[in-house]
């Protein structure tokens, strides 16, 4: 290279640019007698090697024939100096083999007689990610028991190694993926979800060719806390808070005009958890809590019977600094008096019947919070005109209305899920919208949002609305000439008993947008073949049963709940079968449910590594069943799935399965919530569970005692019913409440403590345990449910002193 010019003498910057010059070099080919070829090239430009191959010459030393070989390595292109290549001989009668590394460069280079064996060499070529096997001569594996008879040019083959990458959070291993050099991606596991928090997993690298350990990191989440006063007015908006931390407001204190104070927030404020809303809640000057009879529930307080005599009542917001959250079942029932009355925001539940045959009520105002209805809540309410069903409510159930003859319309939340059956019988002035032959029942902005009945069920065929969410509860039920069904665009859920004994219908496909199917919505029908959407999430109870012509039925991968007795009496129904069990899913995953155990009599089956979904009592009468393990992939097991596995003491859940857990093999355990949702007859509860599930010991019909440890609060409905054996029970401290017949039918039951945190006994909690002979109600207890010691020998029970109420 050399500068370019410049001039000293002129007066102004110059700027003087390098000129390089692409260097030359020599390159020479020699054979033995001297330089067959020489140039002089650019340096970068490509090497051309002669074209005439050099001529064979006899050694004077051996007097043998030299034949030339090669040129040796020759470079692609002209290097940095000049350079001479040397041609290469070899004997005429010997070979020349070579061995060769993955990219073709000379690993060992051997001459041998003709005929002769050669011998591997002693080390191996290495490639990263890859495991020596053996040498190719082509594509074959040389074979170095034979002789060299021609030149060899061998080649290494490698065996690609496959390496893991072990997924952990919470230190549980969530999955084990295996992966290789060649793999490109890799689907990530769901990180075990952890309240409050987002997830990602940490870093690893698919060209690194070792096992490896990616941990999930947790950082907690910040939300949104919206402060609304009674009439939806926002009153301030808290960012940025922390998942744990406690909301606090610091505006000024909500007013509300008339004869109102300010009592609190609803929801009470809690430690921040989610995006939440607080509305101002105000206590009534006016409103007496002396007429109401209240139960702690625990959380809050349920109105259990209303013993004043005024026309117009509001119910109580609060009672002992606990929000009133229920009205329970028969807490009006019957009254003469009552015209009109005011729900708070703070009640979650209407119960059943609990304001049935209240003759003279007109006029009922319901919270903003109100989330069921229960069944025949306001039936035989005669002068009932008024009532407003407020958005977020989500179930009303059967006959909440009946006999209302004085009630004309209803507006419905576009919220609701479930409309029950027979909502308006006796109801003659209600007014419905009519479309295609059927009566619906929506809002100002739809009047279709419910399919209620069909008009003449004589027609053969019926068309649905496509502004229709939800199929009613037996709206269609018992219409045997039913043959077709268009469910049109908008359908998402289809009502309990919805075609129930629909004898006409053999096949359907059900749309895309449905996502529910009720309880018992296709029980009894003449079905022989159905389709179930792709976004079928919740098929209830005995949905399917006794189906006797079905032969055919897809379960899709979107499903996440399946319930109790689905396809019971359906003997027709074609399965899957692998192993010892019978399994139903679809194309791609055929082993989707598992739906029973074909061979009752085995010791020992194995559940296929796709299956989801364990039916309920699939393991029905496997007497001989010791041990069971579930697979990665189960998230849903039904209950009482072991059911009569007298012999089954061990229960092994898979470390990668991301929603069960099985610590000490006794019991399967929830992870979300610690819940236990199966236990064996020989289960020892492990520390740390939370609650008890409904059914969890169910028909433990060999177990004799449990001692639930502390921590445990709550035991589900029916958790321990049917434990014939069941002699004694210890309950710890820490037990909040405990689910209808929960100990029911536990005919051996002679003994059980009930904690002195305890604030209720549900209905038929001991109903049938027939050898209990005494108990003591601790003083914590205000309510005692219906039938919850019916069928008993109590000859004394120590009532305790905050008892108001029994059923």
């Amino acid at each position: 290279g050399a500068w370019g010019t410049y001039n000293l003498d002129l007066p102004q910057n110059q700027e003087v640019l390098a000129v390089y010059t692409v260097n030359k070099y020599t390159v020479t080919f020699k054979d033995h007698k001297g330089v067959v070829k020489e140039e002089s090239l650019d340096f970068g430009s490509p090497i051309v090697i002669p074209s005439e191959i050099p001529a064979s010459y006899t050694d004077l030393e051996t007097g043998k024939n030299r034949v030339f070989l090669d040129w040796g390595q020759v470079d692609d292109m002209v290097p940095s100096h000049d350079v001479v290549y040397q041609a290469r001989y070899k004997n005429e009668d010997e070979c020349h083999v070579v061995f060769r590394t993955h990219d073709n460069r000379v690993f060992k280079e051997l001459f041998v007689n003709k005929n002769e064996k050669i011998v591997a060499p002693t080390e191996n070529p290495v490639k990263e990610g890859y495991t020596f096997d053996s040498w190719l001569n082509g594509d074959v594996e040389y074979n170095f028991n034979l002789g060299v008879t021609t030149d060899l040019n061998l080649t290494p083959k490698f065996n690609l190694n496959t390496y893991k990458i072990i997924f952990k959070a919470n230190d549980e291993v969530v999955a084990i993926v295996v992966f290789d050099l060649e793999t490109e991606s890799i689907t990530e596991p769901a990180i075990p979800p952890k309240e409050g928090h987002s997830a990602q997993w940490g870093t690893y690298d698919l060209k690194l060719g070792q096992d490896q350990e990616v941990l999930a990191t947790y950082t907690l989440n910040q939300y949104t806390v919206t402060w609304k006063n009674h009439n939806g007015q926002v009153l301030e908006v808290d960012e940025n808070v922390l998942y744990g931390d406690m909301p606090e407001y610091n505006g000024d204190e909500p007013t509300k005009e008339g004869e109102f104070i300010f009592n609190g927030w609803s929801p009470s404020v809690s430690v921040c958890k989610g995006d939440i809303e607080y509305t101002a809640v105000f206590k009534s000057t006016l409103a007496q809590t002396d007429d109401f009879v209240f139960a702690d529930l625990g959380e809050g307080y349920a109105v259990i019977n209303y013993i004043g005599n005024s026309m117009d009542v509001e119910v109580p917001s609060t009672y002992l600094d606990k929000p009133v959250t229920s009205i329970e079942q028969w807490a009006f029932y019957g009254n003469k008096t009552l015209k009109s009355v005011v729900i708070p925001d703070s009640v979650l539940y209407i119960r059943y019947d609990a304001f049935n045959s209240c003759s003279q009520l007109t006029t009922v105002t319901l919270g903003s919070n109100v989330k069921l209805i229960e069944m025949d809540a306001f039936a035989d309410c005669l002068s009932l005109t008024t009532i407003n069903l407020p958005e977020g409510l989500i179930e009303i159930g059967d006959r909440v209305f009946l006999g209302c003859s004085s009630l004309t319309s209803l507006s419905l939340p576009n919220s609701l899920e479930s409309f029950g059956s027979n909502m308006f019988m006796a109801a003659e002035a209600f007014v419905l919208t009519e479309y295609e032959n059927a009566h619906y029942l929506g809002n100002q902005t739809n009047p279709y949002l419910v399919f209620v009945e069909m008009i003449d069920q004589t027609k053969t065929s019926i068309k649905i609305h496509d502004n229709c969410k939800i199929i009613g509860d037996e709206s269609l039920a018992y219409i045997n000439g039913l043959t077709t069904i268009d469910f049109g665009n908008g359908v998402e859920i289809i009502g309990n008993s919805a075609f129930r004994f629909c004898e006409g219908i053999s096949k359907l496909t059900l749309p895309n947008n449905i996502k529910k199917i009720g309880i018992g919505a296709f029980y009894g029908t003449s079905l022989t073949k159905i389709t179930l959407g792709n976004k079928v999430k919740h098929i209830g109870s005995g949905a399917f049963e006794s189906c006797y012509n079905l032969t055919e039925i897809n379960l899709p991968d979107s499903l996440e709940y399946i319930g109790d007795y689905v396809f019971s009496s359906c003997f027709n129904l074609s399965s899957n079968a692998y192993d010892k069990g019978n399994y139903l899913g679809n194309q791609d995953n055929p082993y989707l449910l598992l739906l029973e155990v074909r061979e009752t009599g085995t010791s020992a089956i194995n559940i296929h590594e796709n299956t989801k979904f364990i039916n309920t009592v699939a393991f029905n009468g496997c007497k001989y069943l010791t041990s069971v393990t579930i697979p990665k992939n189960v998230q849903f097991i039904g209950k009482s799935a072991f059911y009569g596995c007298d012999s089954l003491n061990k229960v092994i859940v898979d470390e990668a399965n991301q929603v069960y857990k099985a610590p000490n093999k006794t019991a399967i355990i929830r992870k979300e919530d610690n819940c236990l949702t199966h236990g064996l007859n020989n289960t020892i509860i492990p520390k740390g569970v939370r609650s008890i599930g409904d059914f969890a010991f169910s028909n433990c019909d060999q177990m004799t005692s449990i001692e639930i440890p502390d921590g445990v609060t709550s035991i589900g409905i029916s958790a321990f019913r049917y434990c014939m054996k069941l002699e004694t029970v210890v309950l710890p401290e820490s037990i909040i409440s405990i689910g209808q017949y929960a100990f029911a039918d536990c005919y051996q039951l002679t003994k059980i403590n009930l904690s002195n945190n305890l604030t209720y006994l549900s209905e038929g909690t001991f109903n049938r345990c027939k050898a209990l002979a005494n108990i003591v109600i601790p003083d914590s207890v205000t309510s005692i449910g219906a039938y919850a010691f019916a069928n008993t020998i109590i000859e004394d029970i120590n009532f305790g002193n905050s008892l108001v109420y029994i059923g």
